[in-house]
Formats: structure tokens, C-alpha cells, sequence
């Protein structure tokens, strides 16, 4: 909208790329950019264990996993900025205030990249000690610091990228959003054929093909943005307020405390599978990952799609239109986690034939521990929207709440005591224990808020709203 002189509100572009009617197909039309973009990220990141396990070798591969938790870290800012942050400027959009809205994005996006310069000097600076921190054994050790150090220069842009990830549904451009994704992972895949399977560059070729990956989307993003004149959100004088600044970062805790717990879950991943089986516990555990990452890209695509839609007609006050998000919301995660638990059940051991040879010590290990796995995929998709709903709809407390119990209390407890009891097989359920602990929670929550927010159709007070839309 837009702020009109006698202070009513005026339909723009924004509130009709956010006004989309609120049943299946259309919501789906909307989140599918998003979808295929987060998916698609996903799948360039498992083409680096592809490129440096055919090419190179496991170690290779299991060194990018034991430098994975700092990369984590990197995009959990980035999540907490984008994720917090489109929620109050989206919101501020819904609630008629576009220029307002523009200026708080912008000092957002200001903070982003300098957070993410100050995470790149500092890794430099302790770059010795925070490799062996990370668990790189001698073995691994040269790998990772060639990639450590190839991929410094590149983590404001890393930040910047996963910021703009969010920002693009929120201005209503989620193709746009998926094509710059798409074109970026193009350039990745290139670069990395060129510099691992021609030059012979190895971790360094891969790190440095990364780094491109993250710099080409973001000098578009800030481009378009600064040029882009049709839409609400844009590029304007930034708006430093800490009340402001504070609460998108409180809103986007979850998605942070999601993503570094995961980074923490990795990284005992790799301590306990060095001191059970060594490096190929590493490589195996690395393969399990790129396969969640790939199927839990559905979820996190579909959750950041349909993120500003809740948020935006939050702004509005429209409960009729919330609630019938909330029952397509649903139903689609539903769908996804029946498809995607039976098909990775089916497709596991061609998958694992990409990265390990069958019979290798590798793809042994992988292909026992798949099943007990993947259980997880029941229960996530539902545990990642819960967390998303609340935050797009300013709810920081629940939505932190549920990312803590479900990472750094549920999955983190599984790893360090399911291997005492089960031992193998309690390393390969821990995530599937985590995430189906966390389940009950996810549902409590959705029933306690209903009435507060009025997107279910079950409450007294729901019902009454409804008579008044």
C-alpha cells in the first residue's frame, strides 16, 4: 500500500503480489519459486560433495563437512536478518507504510554485510585454532584450510545472499528470486567443473567456485533493488532504530538458533563418527546430510514463501483470509512429508552410488544408517513451518522456542546419548528422535494460539471473528 495525504491506504504493486487468494493452487503458484530456488541451493551444494568425491576423494568431501559448521554459522545471520526482518517490513507494508518499510530494510540489509565482514576478518584472524576447534584431524587438516582460506573474502556475500532470500517474496518477486538463485547455481556448477575437473584445484576450486556463487546473486540483489522503481521495496535512506533493529532480530532468533544448533549438530556428527569409525564415518555422515538438506529444502522453500503472505495479511487484520492460509499451509506440508519419506526410502542407494562406490566402506555405512534416518522426514517439514508460522507472525518467544527444543535441546541431547545405548544406530535416529520429540510441541502451540491469532476454525472466539470479516 501506500500512504495516501488524507491517511487511507492505496493498492500498489506490493499488496497485489501479496493479496493472492488464499486456496491451494494459488498459494502453491506463489511459494514454488521459492520452493525450487531453496531446492535448488541445495543442489549445488551436494554437486560439491559430488565433484570433490568423484574427483578427488572422501576426504576431500569430509573435510567441506568438518568446515560446514562456520558456514552455518555465516547464514544463520543471514536467516536471522532475512527471516526477522521481512516479518516487520512486510508487516509495516500490510499496515500501509511502505516508506517506513524501505527504510528499515535497508538499514537491515546495512547490518547484514557488516556483520558478515566482521565474521570474515575474525575467521582469518583465529583461522589455526578455529580449524582444530572444528575437528580437523591431520588427515583432513590441509583440505580444509585450503577451502577455509579460498572462501573467506566471500562471507559478507554469503550473508547478503541468504538476506536477500526473504526479501525477494517479500517484495512480491519470488520468480525473480528464483531466477537469480538458478543463474547463480549455474555459474557454481560451471566454475567448479572448471576448477576441480580441469584445473585440478580440488577443496581450493571448490571453495573459490562457492565464493562466485555467493557474490553473483548479491551484486544483482543490491542492483535490482537500488534500480527497481515498480515496487514498494527498494533501496532507500536507511532507518536505524534499535527498538526496530532489536525485534527483527529477536523475530528471526528462531531461524539463527535453528541453523547454529545445526551446525553444532554436525559438528558433534563429525567428533563422534572420527572417534568411532574415522574419516568415512565423516564422508558417510556428510552424504545422509546432503540428502536431508536436498528433501528439507521443500520445507524451508515453502515455509520462506508463504512467510510474507502470513505476515502481510497479519498487517491487514483480514482473520477470514489467515485462517484459510493456515488450513492450505497444512495441507501442503502434509503432502510434502508423505512424498518425500517414501521416495527417499526408494531412491536412497542410487543416491549414495554418486558419492561412494557400492561395497565401499562409505557407502556401507550410509546405506545402514538411511533407514533409521530417515524417520526424521515424517516430522520435519511440520516442526520447520511451526517455527516459521509464529515468526511471520511476530511471535519470537514460540518460534524460538520451538527451534531451541528441536535443535540444541532434542537433537543435541540424541547425540550424546542415544550412541551409549544403541550405539551406531543411535547416532543415525538422533535427528529422527529429535525432530519427532519436537512434534507434540509444534502441535500444542498451533492449538494454544489459534484463538490469539484466529487461524483456526475450532475456537469460539475464531468463530466470532469470522462473523465479523
Amino acid at each position: 500500500m501506500m500512504e495516501a495525504p488524507n491517511g487511507t491506504a492505496q493498492v500498489t504493486n506490493m499488496d497485489k503480489g501479496l493479496s493472492i487468494h488464499p486456496d491451494f493452487f494459488p498459494v502453491f503458484r506463489f511459494t514454488l519459486p521459492t520452493i525450487i530456488m531453496m531446492v535448488f541451493m541445495a543442489l549445488y551444494t551436494v554437486v560439491d560433495g559430488i565433484f570433490l568425491s568423484q574427483w578427488v576423494n572422501t576426504d576431500a568431501l569430509a573435510a567441506v563437512n568438518i568446515v560446514g559448521p562456520f558456514l552455518y554459522t555465516v547464514i544463520a545471520f543471514g536467516n536471522m536478518f532475512g527471516a526477522g526482518g521481512s516479518a516487520v517490513v512486510a508487516h509495516k507494508l500490510g499496515a500501509g507504510a511502505p516508506e517506513t518499510a524501505r527504510r528499515y530494510f535497508t538499514a537491515l540489509l546495512i547490518l547484514s554485510g557488516s556483520t558478515g565482514a566482521i565474521l570474515s576478518v575474525l575467521a582469518f584472524v583465529f583461522q589455526g585454532g578455529l580449524l582444530q576447534l572444528l575437528g580437523a584431524s591431520p588427515l583432513l587438516l590441509p583440505y580444509c584450510r585450503a577451502y577455509f582460506t579460498a572462501l573467506l573474502p566471500f562471507i559478507p556475500f554469503g550473508l547478503i545472499q541468504t538476506f536477500f532470500h526473504y526479501f525477494f517474496v517479500t517484495a512480491g518477486k519470488p520468480q525473480i528470486g528464483m531466477a537469480v538463485a538458478l543463474a547463480a547455481g549455474f555459474t557454481k556448477i560451471a566454475l567448479e567443473y572448471l576448477f576441480i575437473a580441469i584445473l585440478g584445484w580440488g577443496v581450493f576450486g571448490a571453495a573459490l567456485a562457492t565464493g562466485i556463487g555467493y557474490t553473483v546473486p548479491s551484486v544483482f540483489a543490491i542492483s535490482y533493488f537500488t534500480l527497481q522503481k515498480k515496487t514498494d521495496l527498494r533501496i532507500a535512506p536507511p532507518l536505524f532504530r534499535a527498538r526496530i533493529i532489536g525485534r527483527s532480530m529477536a523475530n528471526g532468533a528462531s531461524e539463527m538458533i535453528s541453523v547454529m544448533a545445526g551446525s553444532l549438530a554436525v559438528f558433534v556428527f563429525n567428533l563422534t563418527m572420527i572417534e568411532r569409525v574415522g574419516e568415512d564415518g565423516v564422508a558417510a555422515i556428510s552424504i545422509l546430510l546432503y540428502s536431508q538438506n536436498l528433501w528439507t529444502a521443500l520445507y524451508i522453500g515453502f515455509s520462506n514463501g508463504v512467510a510474507p503472505l502470513l505476515s502481510y495479511t497479519l498487517g491487514t487484520q483480514d482473520g477470514k483470509r489467515l485462517r484459510r492460509l493456515f488450513v492450505q499451509c497444512i495441507r501442503s506440508i502434509t503432502l510434502f512429508s508423505v512424498a518425500t519419506y517414501v521416495i527417499s526410502l526408494l531412491s536412497a542407494n542410487n543416491f549414495f552410488t554418486i558419492f561412494a562406490p557400492p561395497g565401499s566402506p562409505v557407502f556401507r555405512l550410509a546405506s545402514e544408517g538411511f533407514p533409521f534416518f530417515a524417520i526424521s522426514y515424517i516430522f520435519i517439514g511440520f516442526n520447520i513451518f511451526s517455527s516459521a508460522f509464529f515468526t511471520s507472525l511476530g511471535n519470537a518467544r514460540v518460534s524460538a522456542t520451538i527451534s531451541f527444543l528441536r535443535t540444541f535441546v532434542f537433537l543435541l541431547g540424541a547425540l550424546l546419548l542415544l550412541p551409549s545405548f544403541l550405539g551406531m544406530n543411535g547416532i543415525w535416529f538422533a535427528v529422527s528422535a529429535a525432530e519427532l520429540l519436537t512434534f507434540p510441541f509444534s502441535l500444542f502451540f498451533f492449538f494454544k494460539y489459534r484463538s490469539i491469532y484466529h487461524y483456526s476454525l475450532y475456537s469460539k472466539a475464531t468463530q466470532r471473528q469470522h462473523t465479523k470479516v
